[in-house]
């Protein structure tokens, strides 16, 4: 059972050397440096996670609260030209005095 473990582990480093993970964003110096750090298998779920977040837009909303509490919008654009159409549309809201961040998903307030 550990001679065959060690013989996967060994395949895999040796494939982490011989081969560079397949980057969907060439142009992202995070991404690129991300894969030469991870192996092909990690760097693929990093890359579907990034390819998410990326497809994401937000924008400051105009308030008149405090200085320390800041509100943006987040979300998807179905047309890249058109600002109307947006979807999963969240508001997020920092207060920087109580160092508080919470979101209208709520799925997570910290």
């Amino acid at each position: 059972m550990i001679c065959r473990l060690r013989a996967i582990e060994k395949g895999s480093d040796l494939s982490t050397i011989q081969f560079y993970p397949k980057n969907h964003f060439l142009h992202s110096p995070p991404m690129q440096d991300v894969a030469k750090v991870y192996t092909p298998l990690v760097f693929a779920k990093i890359d579907q996670e990034f390819e998410v977040v990326s497809g994401y837009c937000f924008q400051p909303e105009l308030s008149e609260d405090e200085d320390s509490l800041k509100t943006f919008s987040v979300f998807k654009l179905l047309d890249p030209e058109d600002n109307t159409s947006r979807i999963n549309e969240r508001i997020v809201t920092v207060d920087l005095n109580e160092i508080k961040l919470s979101c209208t998903c709520r799925m997570f307030t910290n």
